[in-house]
C-alpha cells in the first residue's frame, strides 16, 4: 500500500513536469520549468545540434507511450514517431 502510494505520487509529479514542445525555441523558453518533450529523428548529429542549441541534454526516447508521437525533427525536418525528453542536468 505504501509502495503504491509513493509510486502514484511519483507518476503524478513526473507528468506535471512534462512540457510538450514543437521547436527548439519553445524548449529553450520552457526547459527551466520542467522536462521538455520534443520530436527527434534519433540521428546523433541532430541530437547534438539540439543539445547545443538548447543548452540541455537529451535524456533519450522513453519506452512506451511517453516516447511515441508524431512530429518533425526540429533540426533535419524528417517526420518521426519518436518523442525525446530533454532536461538540464546538473
Amino acid at each position: 500500500m505504501v509502495h503504491e502510494n509513493l509510486y502514484e505520487k511519483a507518476v503524478k509529479s513526473l507528468e506535471g513536469r512534462l512540457i510538450d514542445c514543437a521547436t527548439l525555441d519553445e524548449v529553450k523558453e520552457k526547459i527551466s520549468n520542467g522536462i521538455a518533450k520534443i520530436p527527434w529523428c534519433g540521428e546523433r548529429d541532430c541530437g547534438l545540434a539540439m543539445e547545443e542549441a538548447v543548452g540541455a541534454g537529451i535524456l533519450g526516447i522513453p519506452e512506451g507511450e511517453l516516447g511515441k508521437g508524431n512530429g518533425t525533427c526540429p533540426v533535419c525536418g524528417k517526420e518521426t514517431g519518436n518523442i525525446a525528453i530533454m532536461a538540464r542536468t546538473y
